[in-house]
């Protein structure tokens, strides 16, 4: 079978899945040969159209990394525009593992699956298109083993 057959109608289905009814947004930046430069700043936006301006949101980030990983933690930058046009930036440093290097989250084949808190209780306007950018803070350039970068916003 080829492989471009089978993986372009599933990167469509995963597009248009991305924000779906219940005003749940996920989003996936794939980090080109598990190398991710610091330079390499993974950026997401969301239009907040099929939001309820009534309801509160949390805010998380996936991280998918896998056995390479070095570390137990991750330093990231992460920047919003949550309260108006202006990003602000949180320095954020995320344990992918315990004292003992279990890793945290799901694990299959080698690679590891975490979500992780970001903000709470987020009022959305359903006029604003959000803006987020996520970059690596690790003394790493380039960081090895981090797969992929994401984002969910979903109902608190």
């Amino acid at each position: 079978m080829n492989l471009k057959a089978f993986f372009l109608p599933v990167a469509v289905l995963l597009l248009f899945a991305s924000c779906n009814e219940s005003g749940e947004y996920y989003a996936y930046r794939q980090i080109d040969q598990s190398l991710w430069y610091r330079d390499s700043v993974q950026y997401f936006s969301f239009d907040s159209i099929s939001v309820n301006p009534l309801s509160r949101y949390k805010i998380d980030i996936e991280i998918t990394h896998n056995n390479t990983y070095p570390y137990r933690n991750l330093w990231l930058l992460v920047g919003n525009d949550l309260r108006d046009s202006v990003m602000r930036y949180d320095t954020v440093r995320f344990f992918l593992s315990d004292s003992e290097g279990k890793w945290y989250g799901g694990s299959v084949g080698g690679l590891h699956q975490l979500t992780i808190p970001y903000k709470r209780n987020v009022q959305l306007d359903t006029a604003t298109l959000y803006r987020f950018a996520v970059e690596q803070l690790m003394n790493d350039d380039p960081l090895k083993g981090i797969e992929k970068i994401g984002l969910k916003i979903s109902t608190d």
